[in-house]
């Protein structure tokens, strides 16, 4: 019986995003430089680095380009984007946060600014396209109609957060 053979032309990147809530209820995002997406607005994240965990990721990723800690409590779900792209598909791990304090100025080297919406806010912005993608319209609408699973649902599988010392 022939065996079929599948070949991979495409780099597979592993993101790890999150919606992180302050304590009014709005969410945080940063507003994109990168020319593809210059002055959209997305959620929090980056690529995960090889041999890193995805919260580990989103934890560094979100001190480094906002200045702000979190805690991690919830996940979101695991999405494709990009399948059509010629440099690649992207999976997303999107997990839910509560905002810690901000413990430095983050760097506006892919990001020109922060802002903190409300659900409000989410949902216009879903209406107007502000958002970087149908992936981050996807999130926004998670948060508007409360879908945010217990973390149970990831860490079940082996993955622990980690200590935030671990990450200063």
């Amino acid at each position: 019986m022939p065996q079929s053979v599948v070949e991979v032309s495409k780099v597979v990147n592993l993101v790890a995003r999150c919606a992180v809530r302050n304590e009014r209820g709005e969410y945080l995002l940063a507003r994109e430089t990168k020319a593809s997406v210059a002055g959209k607005w997305s959620f929090p994240g980056g690529k995960v680095d090889m041999g890193e965990l995805p919260m580990a990721a989103f934890l560094r990723e979100l001190t480094e380009e906002t200045g702000y800690t979190a805690v991690i409590d919830g996940f979101m779900v695991v999405q494709a984007l990009g399948w059509d792209h010629p440099a690649g598909y992207t999976v997303e791990m999107v997990f839910h946060a509560h905002a810690g304090e901000q413990i430095q100025h983050g760097k506006l080297d892919e990001i020109s600014e922060i802002k903190w919406f409300t659900p409000a806010e989410l949902a216009e912005a879903c209406e107007t396209k502000i958002l970087r993608n149908p992936g981050m319209e996807h999130i926004a609408q998670q948060l508007i109609r409360g879908e945010v699973y217990p973390l149970a649902c990831y860490i079940e599988r082996g993955n622990v957060p980690p200590p935030a010392e671990a990450l200063m």
